[in-house]
C-alpha cells in the first residue's frame, strides 16, 4: 500500500499496509481493513481532507475542492434527469458530500458527510438544514428515500456491504442506487491530465481508497443486497476529455441474486491489471527506442539509468550524466553504460555534438533543471523530462512478488523558465513525446 498519491514527490510505500486481491472474484483491496465504531467517524472522515489539503491552508483548499465539486455535481443533476423525475423520485441522500445536491431546485438531497469540519463548510455554503455529519449507516429517514448516490464515495468506504445494506433499509421498495466510479478497472479513463497511466499510482490511489472494484464485481456486491442493475452510463469529465466517469444506476428489488460469476470477475480484474503492467514495459521500450541516437544525452539517477537499460544496452547513445556523483568523477563506465561528467556535457552541447537533453528521473526533476540551467547550457537543444513525477525514483519494483516495471518511462518536452514557480514551462501543453525533432534554427 502507499499514500501521497496526489504529492507524487512525497509518493512512498506504507509498512503494514498492503492491497490484496480476493482470491475468489478478484476484487482489489486495502488490507487490513479498518472498520470504524460511531466515536471514530469524524477520524474516518478526516483522513481524506487532511491528505486533500496537507500542502496547503486546509480551509482554502477544501474550499476549492468543493468549486470543484459542484462542476461535477451540474453532470450528476443531468444524470438524474436522464433516470427520473423530481415528481417520480424526489427525496434522495447523497453520501459522502460537502452539500452540493442540496442547492438543485428540483430533486430534493439531504447529504451525510463524516468529516465535521467539511460539513461546517458545506453548511454555510449550501442548505445547512440538509447537510448531516456521520456516515451512511449513522442516517435515518422517514419516510423512505427515492433514490441514494454514491457520488465518487464508494470506494472509499472499508466496509461496502455495510453501507449497502443500509442503503437498502433505507430506500424505498423501488427505489433507486446510483453510483459514480472512475478507474482503469472501470474501463475509464481517471487521469485528468492525459489519458495515459504512466505509474501505477495512476491507478491505486493512496491511502484512503479502500477498494477498487469492476464492472463485473460491482455489480455482484449490489445484487447480493438486492440491487439490480438497470442502466450502465460512461460520461466525459466536466473538465478534461481525458477523463471519464460510469454511472451505475441501480433499483432495489426483492430478490438478492448475483448474475455474475466469480470466475467472470476475477478474469476482468486479472486482464485490466495485467494490461497496465504490461503496458509500462512497451512505452518505456518505445522511449528508449526513440532516445537511442548520438545527439541525446540522459542526465538522472544511477538506479533508474540501470533499470532503463537493463538487458538491453543502447547502441547509439553514449552519454550518462549521474545525477548524484557528477562533480566528483571523470568518465567511467558501469554495467556497460557509458557516463561523463558534467563539464563534457557543456562541452558537447556548445559544440553541437548533443541535440536533445533528458532528465531521467521521477523524483528530482528541480535538481536536474537547475544543474543544466548552470553547468550545462542548453545551447538549443531540446530538453524532456518524464511525464510523472514520483516519490519512488526506480522504474522497477516489486509488485504481487515479481519484481517488475511499476511505472512507464515516457517523455514531455519542457523549456527553463527560472520564473515559472515549477523551474520550467510545457512544451505543446504537455503533448507525450513520440518523435525527437531537432530544433529550428532562427
Amino acid at each position: 500500500m502507499f499514500r501521497d498519491q496526489d504529492f507524487p514527490e512525497r509518493f512512498m510505500f506504507v509498512p503494514n499496509r498492503n492491497l490484496v486481491a480476493c482470491q475468489n472474484c478478484g476484487n482489489i483491496m486495502r488490507f487490513p481493513v479498518e472498520i470504524f465504531d460511531q466515536s471514530e467517524i469524524n477520524r474516518f472522515g478526516g483522513e481524506y481532507y487532511d491528505r486533500v489539503a496537507a500542502m496547503a491552508d486546509w480551509s482554502e483548499t477544501v474550499k476549492i475542492h468543493i468549486d470543484y465539486q459542484v462542476h461535477h455535481y451540474q453532470r450528476l443533476h443531468e444524470v438524474l434527469h436522464r433516470i427520473a423525475t423530481p415528481t417520480s423520485h424526489p427525496q434522495w441522500l447523497d453520501v459522502g458530500s460537502a452539500g452540493c445536491p442540496t442547492a438543485y431546485d428540483d430533486f430534493q438531497f439531504h447529504t451525510v458527510e463524516p468529516d465535521a469540519r467539511v460539513v461546517a463548510v458545506g453548511q454555510q455554503r449550501f442548505r445547512a438544514d440538509r447537510i448531516h455529519c456521520g456516515i451512511i449507516e449513522t442516517f435515518s429517514a422517514a419516510p423512505r428515500l427515492d433514490g441514494i448516490v454514491f457520488h465518487d464515495s464508494f470506494y472509499c468506504i472499508p466496509d461496502p456491504n455495510s453501507a449497502l445494506a443500509r442503503a437498502r433499509e433505507l430506500l424505498r421498495e423501488d427505489g433507486l442506487l446510483v453510483i459514480r466510479i472512475g478507474s482503469h478497472f472501470m474501463e475509464c479513463h481517471d487521469y485528468a491530465n492525459d489519458e495515459h497511466h504512466h505509474r501505477i499510482e495512476d491507478i491505486f490511489r493512496g491511502d484512503v481508497m479502500w477498494n477498487y472494484f469492476n464492472p463485473l464485481s460491482l455489480r455482484h456486491i449490489c445484487a447480493r443486497h438486492g440491487f439490480a442493475l438497470e442502466q450502465d452510463l460512461l460520461i466525459s469529465d466536466v473538465y478534461s476529455d481525458s477523463r471519464s466517469w460510469r454511472y451505475f444506476i441501480f433499483k432495489r428489488q426483492e430478490t438478492a441474486e448475483s448474475p455474475v460469476s466469480f470466475e467472470s470477475m476475477r478474469a476482468l480484474q486479472e486482464e485490466r491489471l495485467q494490461m497496465l503492467l504490461d503496458s509500462f514495459d512497451g512505452i518505456t521500450q518505445a522511449t528508449l527506442d526513440m532516445i537511442d541516437r548520438p545527439d541525446v544525452a540522459v542526465i538522472g539517477a544511477r538506479d533508474l539509468i540501470r533499470d532503463l537499460w537493463r538487458g538491453r544496452p543502447p547502441k547509439a547513445m553514449s552519454r550518462h550524466i549521474d545525477l548524484k556523483h557528477y562533480p566528483m568523477e571523470p568518465a567511467f563506465s558501469l554495467d556497460g553504460l557509458s557516463y561523463c561528467p558534467m563539464p563534457a556535457l557543456a562541452d558537447a552541447l556548445r559544440r553541437g555534438e548533443v541535440q536533445h537533453v533528458v532528465i531521467a528521473s521521477f523524483r528530482d526533476v528541480p535538481t536536474a533543471i537547475g544543474l543544466v540551467a548552470h553547468h550545462a547550457p542548453l545551447n538549443g537543444a531540446r530538453l524532456y523530462i518524464p511525464t510523472r513525477r514520483s516519490g519512488i525514483e526506480r522504474l522497477m519494483g516489486e509488485f504481487d512478488g515479481v519484481w517488475r516495471p511499476i511505472k512507464a518511462f515516457a517523455l514531455i518536452e519542457i523549456e527553463i523558465a527560472p520564473e515559472a514557480p515549477s523551474g520550467y514551462r510545457l512544451v505543446d501543453e504537455g503533448a507525450t513525446v513520440r518523435e525527437l525533432k531537432a530544433r529550428e534554427n532562427g
